[in-house]
């Protein structure tokens, strides 16, 4: 027999929200912009961080790597999305 795998706080959390989403269209919608908004706001804080190391010898290495953090406002409008088209078939 096999074990159940327990799961993550954040992953029980987007299960729940998914769940709640598929019920409640206007739910879905909610979570789906604060997904956007979060984006939106990690992104701004992304580039902040951009400028703040200007000229400094840090600079080298946050060029070589500086596509890693615009990995954050990418998954969020991605999960944005996933609950807005899920929101979307749940209104339908």
């Amino acid at each position: 027999m096999g074990r159940r795998r327990n799961k993550s706080i954040p992953e029980e959390l987007l299960d729940q929200l998914w769940d709640l989403t598929g019920c409640i269209w206007q739910f879905g919608l909610g979570v789906s912009l604060f997904f956007v908004l979060l984006g939106i706001k990690s992104f701004l804080w992304i580039r902040g961080i951009e400028q703040n190391f200007t000229g400094k010898p840090i600079e080298a290495m946050f060029e070589q790597f500086s596509w890693l953090l615009y990995l954050i406002p990418i998954i969020c409008l991605f999960f944005s999305y996933l609950f807005g088209k899920r929101s979307y078939a749940s209104y339908r």
